[in-house]
């Protein structure tokens, strides 16, 4: 339910006569650096205000808009899982291992935001977001992470070897959602990236182990050795799946002992030891089935960290083994210089060297404070030791591990607009604290008018709450039109529809709930020849999605609108009415019925109506186009009539009953005291979007990056409201005696309506008639505003009443 703005300010000396050209003092407010193209606000119960827009816009005031904050929508809503970490002196690199999903549709089409790549050059005193736009560009899609429409970037593995070579593993998906997967080197810092492997699809590699002049890479079904120097690959998999006989290893973080020996731990298969560089392998005990870590401090003393029934340690080369389990899994592990460190899940766990050697296999408990993740990276230099963990979290230790303090890494929601770039559009703000939110489409690949390719993008996202935002979840879209089968017209997700467009939005209440969709079909024929489709959907049941997958339950209301836009749906309670290109739909049941009101308006002279908005406060309907004028109808939509001396506008604003404001571009924003009769210029210097209303009296203008407001007494409204008893051009009359007021005009009356100062309506009647009179004596003293129609044309009185 849009909040639909119309106060009644008014002074109490009775001025005469019409507005004079005035000066508007806007003031400019930046949301953030980020913010771009605001599109909507809606104002809740409460007082607070949400405005949404392009670029993950998002933001909130609970202060009467003195101070916007970001909501944090998507950011606290998943985390970068920081699983990787590794040093060569100053030089250091840190990756989420993690695929970041910002919206989860509970679908195939969830959306990723690109994970964090983070580099330091000062041994980790300070971290920035890596550009990872030119890693793999040039090469097959297939290995190619800066190809156009991939997303979704997840890091599993770095490895830096010197001051300039560099190894990454990375994964991501392509416009499809395939998953793509290749090892990267740079050779000049991370500066520019080559890959080195072939695709390896969705395999998760765990481990980057550099070992005499070459690197070793483990993971799922996977095992290289790479060359550092010539880049030579040598697949070692098959070498073990020959001794093994089972293809379906999974290598965890391989390990170096003496200098000599590469030992390959697996999730099931075993643990493995080669001597020889790959050429061939052994296990490192018979009865040792399974690790994630293994640290050789000689032939005898050995520790194995894994699972709680898998974190073991021998003296005797593993003829017996001793559980040291901490009853929780061990994920991996750094050596110090004194001592083995183990990262768990929100703790870590130390243990002497000194007392391996003797045998002594006591683990030391320290809580991680600050991390409730699962810590897998770690990585000494300088003296200090960097741990990576889950939950945006990486922390130094400069004194052996007994202290740990965090590092300062570049903001969250600068890595997510960087990716993951949602275009909000609608709002629509309900009762009780529900509202809807909606995006339109996600574009995923931007093709150049030269390639062949068709832009790729995925369905938009739709966003509702019921608190005002503390808390919100995703509406399952793939439910909308689903009760109308594989049918293109009527479903946006029957199979080759694609584009689902959410463009606008309502919010009645914690139920009633309504989306535009616009979509394509390209069943049996080719991009080009697509055919458009587009609708109002409505639910009656938008709560039961919250706690059930977002599975709401939609039926459409309006017919196939094809490649028609709709620009605003308003509604309070079943009252609303749709609008947009060459169309406006009223209803009064909810959506059952549609009425069509357009034809009032090419009635009156509009030639190709676009309506941006239709704004209603009971009876009284304004009704904005983009260039046939602006439209007011007094009876509900019956009768319409021009607001004179504006040809239209982006949106519009009732300030009272004769003081109202359009928005846009240069030529597009005026203002009028006296309904129209006379009006200003009042652009404030940069194109306006949409019209936020009025908030905290201030009418709130949406601009590209930022909003500007005024104050509404800046704008010195209903001075140019007739007084009692003026004579109106138009031929109506109204006469103010004792205890009564007398309304005539030449043509009969069609509308009469009374407000108080505060904005009230008093009455409001259909006379259908030449005359109307009413008594006054039920009235307080005060200030009124006294509205009258007749001939499709209005007059607008003040009257005071006093004994």
């Amino acid at each position: 339910m849009k909040k639909l703005y119309f106060f009644l300010f008014l002074i109490f000396s009775c001025i005469s006569g019409i507005t004079m050209a005035q000066t508007f003092n806007w003031q400019e407010q930046v949301l953030t650096e980020r913010s771009e193209n605001m599109q909507n606000m809606g104002v809740a119960d409460d007082g607070s205000a949400t405005i949404v827009g392009y670029g993950n816009s998002f933001y909130r005031s609970t202060d009467q808009g003195d101070t916007w904050v970001e909501s944090p929508i998507f950011y606290d809503a998943d985390e970068f899982d920081y699983g990787t970490i590794s040093f060569y002196g100053n030089l250091g690199f840190a990756g989420g291992s993690s695929f970041f999903k910002v919206v989860d549709r509970r679908t195939s089409r969830d959306i990723y935001a690109n994970n964090a790549l983070l580099k330091t050059t000062d041994g980790g005193e300070t971290w920035v977001l890596v550009t990872v736009d030119n890693i793999g560009a040039g090469e097959a899609d297939s290995i190619s992470l800066a190809a156009v429409g991939n997303y979704g970037n997840q890091y599993n593995v770095v490895k830096v070897i010197n001051d300039t070579v560099v190894y990454l593993s990375a994964n991501w998906y392509d416009v499809y959602g395939d998953r793509h997967g290749t090892i990267y080197k740079s050779t000049d810092a991370g500066e520019t990236w080559k890959s080195v492997l072939p695709d390896n699809g969705a395999s998760s590699i765990a481990s980057i182990t550099d070992f005499k002049g070459s690197i070793y890479v483990a993971g799922y079904k996977t095992l290289y050795k790479v060359n550092i120097e010539t880049d030579e690959v040598t697949d070692l998999y098959p070498i073990l799946v020959a001794q093994n006989k089972d293809d379906n290893m999974f290598f965890v973080k391989t390990t170096i002992y003496n200098d000599n020996e590469l030992i390959f731990p697996t999730y099931s298969d075993s643990i493995w030891v080669t001597s020889d560089e790959g050429a061939s392998f052994k296990t490192l005990t018979p009865n040792l089935e399974k690790g994630y870590y293994v640290y050789k401090y000689d032939e005898n003393h050995i520790v194995v960290a894994g699972g709680k029934s898998d974190t073991k340690a021998t003296s005797d080369g593993g003829a017996t083994w001793t559980l040291i389990s901490v009853d929780e899994s061990i994920w991996n592990c750094v050596v110090s210089e004194d001592s083995l460190i183990g990262l768990a899940t929100g703790d870590i766990y130390s243990m002497a060297i000194t007392d391996i050697a003797a045998g002594n296999f006591t683990w030391n408990y320290k809580d991680m404070e600050g991390t409730d993740g699962i810590i897998k990276g770690a990585d000494t230099t300088n003296n200090n030791i960097f741990i990576a963990s889950n939950g945006d979290y990486i922390c130094k230790s400069s004194d052996g591990g007994s202290t740990y303090t965090e590092v300062t890494l570049p903001a969250k929601t600068d890595m997510v607009y960087a990716s993951a770039q949602l275009d909000f559009m609608a709002y629509g703000q309900g009762t009780g604290g529900n509202a809807i939110a909606t995006s339109r489409y996600y574009k995923l690949a931007d093709f150049p008018s030269s390639d062949s390719r068709v832009d790729y993008y995925l369905p938009g996202v739709i966003l509702v709450t019921d608190d005002n935002w503390e808390t919100s979840f995703v509406i399952d879209d793939t439910k909308i039109g689903e009760a109308y089968g594989d049918d293109p017209s009527l479903n946006p997700f029957a199979p080759g529809c694609f584009n689902q467009d959410f463009f606008s939005a309502e919010c009645v209440d914690k139920d009633v709930m309504y989306v535009f969709v616009s979509w394509a079909d390209t069943t049996g024929v080719a991009y080009a020849d697509r055919t458009s489709y587009s609708r109002v959907f409505k639910t009656s049941n938008a709560s039961y999605a919250k706690d059930n997958k977002g599975a709401a339950l939609w039926d459409t209301i309006t017919p196939n609108l094809g490649s028609t836009f709709i620009r605003a749906i308003n509604f309070e309670g079943d009252t609303g009415y749709i609008t947009g290109n060459k169309t406006i739909y009223k209803t009064t049941d909810g959506g059952a019925t549609l009425t069509s009101l357009v034809e009032k308006l090419t009635d009156l002279g509009a030639t190709s109506p676009y309506v941006q908005n239709a704004l209603f406060f009971g009876d009284t309907l304004y009704v904005a186009t983009t260039g046939d004028s602006i439209f007011v109808s007094y009876d509900a939509g019956e009768s319409f009539s021009v607001i004179p001396g504006v040809k239209g506008a982006s949106d519009f604003v009732v300030v009272d009953a004769n003081s109202w404001m359009t928005v846009g571009g240069s030529n597009a924003c005026f203002y009028t005291n006296d309904a129209g009769t006379t009006w200003d210029g009042c652009y404030p210097g940069y194109s306006v979007y949409r019209a936020g209303g009025i908030y905290a009296d201030n009418v709130i203008a949406l601009s590209k990056s930022k909003i500007y407001k005024i104050a509404v007494s800046d704008l010195d409204p209903a001075t140019g409201i007739r007084e009692r008893m003026a004579d109106a051009d138009n031929g109506i009359n109204l006469i103010q005696y004792t205890t009564e007021i007398s309304i005539t005009s030449d043509k009969d009356i069609t509308q009469c309506e009374m407000y108080n100062i505060s904005g009230q309506k008093m009455f409001a009647v259909r006379p259908s008639a030449k005359t109307y009179s009413f008594n006054t004596t039920s009235f307080k003293n005060g200030i009124y505003i006294v509205r009258v129609v007749s001939n499709n044309k209005f007059e607008t009185y003040k009257v005071l009443l006093k004994d």
